[in-house]
């Protein structure tokens, strides 16, 4: 808790757990609960950006001592251990399709089964055949351009480091509203209760800046409500 300065009307020395300003019932404690939720979040954003920015230039430094990769074999990939499921269906295929001419130069009818059989071994084995061969050419061109595909990688990292950094950016402070009103009268239950010096009523409103404003915009010098702070909701009485 401190004391504080009523931000509306100047009055010093008010406590910032104060619900209420006791001179214009302007919402101390709402002003300031907003400032302090404004500072938690700035400093949470900014706690956020400073470890995005760390975690990048750690990436950039892991991608900096990366070694080279051993030059890849063709016969590496084939014989890969992921890579036997396709081997052994080129191998079927190979049988089958013997098997097919073998039947067809005798002329038997299993030479038409045969080669249907080697036929959809050969058309899988030719398929991921070639996804083979692209991996090995991707990991070839990674080994013959080493450098500039470790400068690639170091632009998509900072491009998508950057863009977490960008988003959190447009993170705006969204105002979470109190139950207490930013400006109000105290109400009878206050410790100070505002009463009409004319009719000393109690059910007083306080005249807001935009309201005076426009009544000396429409009547000008005329206008009653130039000075005046409070009205009487009863007899319309202003001071």
């Amino acid at each position: 808790m401190a004391l504080v300065k009523c931000p509306e009307c100047g009055k010093e020395s008010i406590s910032d757990a104060a619900a209420t300003c006791p001179s214009c019932g302007y919402g101390i404690k709402e002003h300031f609960d907003l400032i302090r939720q404004k500072e938690t979040f700035d400093e949470e954003k900014r706690k956020k950006q400073e470890r995005l920015q760390n975690e990048l230039e750690k990436e950039l430094e892991k991608i900096d001592v990366m070694p080279r990769p051993y030059k890849p074999s063709l016969s590496s990939f084939l014989f890969d251990k992921t890579n036997w499921p396709v081997l052994l269906f080129g191998f079927f295929a190979l049988i089958w399709l013997l098997l097919a001419v073998l039947y067809i130069l005798i002329g038997e009818a299993e030479g038409i089964i045969c080669l249907f059989v080697g036929g959809f071994f050969g058309v899988f084995t030719y398929v991921n055949g070639k996804n083979i061969k692209a991996d090995y050419d991707r990991a070839l061109d990674k080994y013959e351009n080493w450098d500039r595909y470790k400068e690639r990688l170091k632009n998509d990292t900072v491009e998508r480091y950057e863009k977490w950094i960008s988003d959190l950016k447009k993170q705006k402070f969204e105002v979470q509203k109190s139950s207490v009103p930013v400006e109000t009268v105290p109400t009878p239950q206050s410790t100070h209760i505002f009463k009409c010096p004319k009719c000393g009523s109690i059910n007083v409103k306080r005249i807001s800046n935009t309201s005076r404003a426009i009544s000396v915009e429409l009547m000008g010098l005329a206008s009653s409500k130039i000075g005046k702070q409070y009205e009487c909701k009863d007899c319309k009485h202003m001071w």
